[in-house]
């Protein structure tokens, strides 16, 4: 928050017309200035500031997209480019030299400068770079994952494929999706960008992969189901999702992550009627697979069984998780009893000591 200093105050008490200050209005500063400040700046301080600055701001014009892709390509540290991307996400400016300045990048060697025009690219809807996205998205890929490359350029061009696939389906999706499970086959995580980009039309093939032998469809399922999907698709899909969590001869992991996709995007009279159900539940797997749902959900009504968990639960891990759970839920003067408590009585050193340490940051 800015605090603007009071002026004047002696004129005012002096009963005399406080002065007006004229002064030039300040120019907002521009995406190629903020890459000038940062070449030009020493100070790591500095530069912190004007990454946070340039992630906020829209370039408008070829000349400030030209300066983001400029610092993209000669900094590696992850920092700057995110700053950038963040910059270039808010990119509203359609110019045919704009569209020719993506297409030049998208054609050069550099796996970086291709992943910067795709996402450029996507930001306009620049028409003439989409059959080279499509091109680069078409291509088979050599690793199943880009963890698997032994090569940084390899691990790049990878990436690369896969920003061209998200392209298409958020840009194309009547392409897109037929695209995305035949590439899932050749690397799983692509399934990510179904879960992101197309949940609807894919949470049926995410439920028949979970449920298969193959390892390569069950790793496919995973990437899907765990991907953050938007929250209306998650609203509409919702009674799908509860058949499924209610079906004990569903596959777990479908189970189990559906569940937690429920909880986030379940209102709270859903929550209570989850909790009901939660409270019926007859076997140890059922009672399990809804309370994931309750604790993904951060309702208030679930805080007695989180602190239940937190003080009860043999799992150690499981314990933490209530804990971090309920630090999201609870205002700090509810919270520090129970941190108190942790700190005192977890049998396990690691919970107690991440509860001290807590107590110390939490405010008063």
């Amino acid at each position: 928050m800015i605090i603007l200093p009071i002026l004047f105050q002696a004129a005012l008490l002096a009963g005399e017309p406080a002065p007006v200050e004229m002064t030039a209005p300040i120019a907002p500063v521009s995406v190629a200035d903020l890459h000038n400040q940062f070449i030009e700046s020493v100070e790591d301080a500095n530069k912190a500031k004007v990454l946070t600055t340039l992630s906020r701001t829209p370039p408008e014009d070829t000349r400030d997209v030209q300066s983001l892709f400029d610092l993209f390509m000669r900094f590696s540290d992850m920092r700057v480019r995110d700053a950038v991307l963040s910059s270039l996400q808010l990119l509203n400016l359609h110019s045919p030299d704009l569209d020719v300045l993506f297409v030049h990048y998208l054609q050069q060697p550099e796996p970086e400068a291709r992943i910067f025009a795709i996402k450029g690219a996507v930001r306009v809807r620049d028409a003439n770079a989409l059959p080279l996205i499509e091109k680069i998205a078409r291509n088979r890929f050599t690793y199943k994952s880009a963890n698997d490359a032994t090569l940084l350029s390899e691990k790049n061009e990878w990436w690369v494929q896969y920003e061209a696939l998200e392209a298409l389906a958020q840009w194309k999706q009547e392409i897109a999706m037929e695209m995305l499970v035949k590439k899932s086959r050749e690397a799983p995580e692509i399934a990510r960008v179904m879960g992101r980009f197309l949940w609807k039309k894919s949470l049926p093939e995410f439920i028949k992969w979970a449920g298969s032998s193959s390892q390569n469809d069950q790793d496919r399922a995973h990437a899907g189901l765990t991907a953050p999907a938007p929250n209306l698709d998650l609203r509409e899909t919702r009674l799908e999702m509860l058949a499924i969590l209610r079906d004990p001869k569903a596959p777990r992991e479908a189970r189990h992550q559906l569940a937690i996709k429920i909880g986030l995007c379940s209102t709270h009279e859903e929550i209570e009627q989850l909790f009901k159900e939660y409270s019926s539940q007859k076997d140890d797997e059922g009672k399990l697979m809804f309370k994931a749902a309750l604790f993904a959900s951060r309702d208030k009504l679930v805080v007695p069984l989180l602190t239940q968990t937190l003080k009860e639960d043999p799992n150690d891990r499981n314990r933490a998780g209530a804990l971090i759970e309920l630090e999201d839920i609870l205002a700090p003067s509810e919270l520090r009893p129970l941190l108190e408590w942790v700190s005192k009585n977890d049998p396990d050193t690691d919970n107690r000591d991440l509860a001290s340490h807590e107590l110390k940051t939490l405010p008063r």
